[in-house]
């Protein structure tokens, strides 16, 4: 036990000392002073290469900065403050395409007008964390004001009217669910709930609708944890089916695993049973054995079949640890985007 602790130890300054590297170099280089905001197209000596300013990065690095000052003693200091304040008074003014409505560019000038917007809710996301944690480290009314009005928005997007993303429902295209889309919003959830009785009641069940929906991801009895899967949560084909994106997929899990239903809630044929974080992180990856079961939840045979629909999770999610647990194959080299993998097709069943 003394040596894993050392071993963590060691593991704890490392991360530290790189913490405060990465944070040197984007504190150096990143700040735009003329205008607000962030240069987030850096070379590795420093150099801006494009001074386009993607909102959602304008977003994490204004939620980051303000998540270090609030968190970590080193970093409570004037000038990381200034600079999260200097970037959200940016998107205040810039981030919305066409004030009062709430749809955000995806791309902006140096000095904030829209290049290109995108027809998803993730710029909207990104606003929306640092808007809080804005609030959270200035006590200004008015950040929070912004977030929840902005998480609302998002909600009737995701769950009641997505015409307002200007995505037209197209005959051809086939019927998918993201995972992109629940981990956001539960994200979301978290981020507004922390410390907040009256907003983590208000957004409870769409923390469970957002976990039920995460783990209809999780396919080929628990060896795969798809990027896109059907309405009713089965493997689509085709390439839409077969891409995977581990840290997605780790994280998603993850979070979903925490906000298990009210104990009223019964498990139905198709749920899928949360994995705890704990167990995740005391059993042997490969060895683990299945879910714990909620209370309320029904038959043992009914258990049984969700434990070994979730067993092999690990499998899932090796390739975050550095360990491919797919057949060899050229397929699996193919990246559609960064951080990403297509898993090979499932074997088709010989035709009797």
């Amino acid at each position: 036990m003394e040596k894993e602790r050392e071993t963590l130890q060691a593991w704890k300054e490392r991360v530290g000392q790189e913490l405060d590297r990465v944070m040197a170099f984007w504190l150096e280089h990143s700040h735009d002073r003329e205008h607000g905001g962030f240069f987030t197209c850096l070379g590795r000596d420093g150099r801006v290469y494009d001074d386009l300013k993607y909102v959602w990065l304008q977003g994490r690095q204004v939620w980051m900065y303000c998540r270090l000052y609030r968190k970590l003693e080193r970093f409570h200091c004037p000038e990381l403050l200034d600079a999260a304040k200097a970037g959200g008074e940016f998107l205040l003014r810039h981030a919305r395409v066409a004030p009062p409505e709430k749809k955000c560019a995806f791309v902006l000038t140096r000095d904030g007008r829209p290049v290109k917007v995108q027809r998803s809710i993730f710029s909207e996301c990104f606003y929306t964390m640092a808007m809080n944690e804005l609030w959270r480290v200035t006590a200004e009314a008015r950040y929070q004001s912004e977030a929840v009005d902005m998480m609302d928005q998002i909600v009737h997007w995701v769950r009641e009217d997505p015409s307002g993303l200007g995505r037209p429902q197209l005959p051809g295209a086939v019927a998918s669910e993201s995972m992109a889309v629940p981990m956001m919003l539960l994200c979301l959830v978290e981020q507004l709930g922390e410390e907040d009785e009256e907003l983590a009641g208000r957004y409870a069940q769409l923390g469970h609708w957002c976990a039920r929906r995460i783990l209809q991801h999780v396919q080929r009895d628990g060896q795969a944890v798809l990027e896109n899967v059907s309405e009713d949560g089965e493997e689509l084909s085709g390439c839409l089916g077969r891409h995977q994106n581990p840290g997605d997929g780790a994280g998603s899990v993850g979070k979903a695993s925490l906000h298990p239903p009210p104990r009223s809630t019964r498990w139905r044929r198709g749920d899928v049973a949360p994995v705890p974080v704990r167990q995740l992180h005391e059993s042997d990856w490969h060895g683990l054995g299945g879910p714990a079961v909620p209370r309320g939840a029904q038959s043992s045979s009914h258990c049984g079949e969700e434990r070994k629909r979730v067993s092999g999770l690990s499998r899932a999610l090796s390739p975050c640890l550095g360990k491919d647990p797919l057949p060899a194959s050229p397929r699996v080299l193919t990246r559609p985007r960064a951080g990403s993998w297509l898993v090979p097709a499932p074997p088709q069943q010989p035709e009797r």
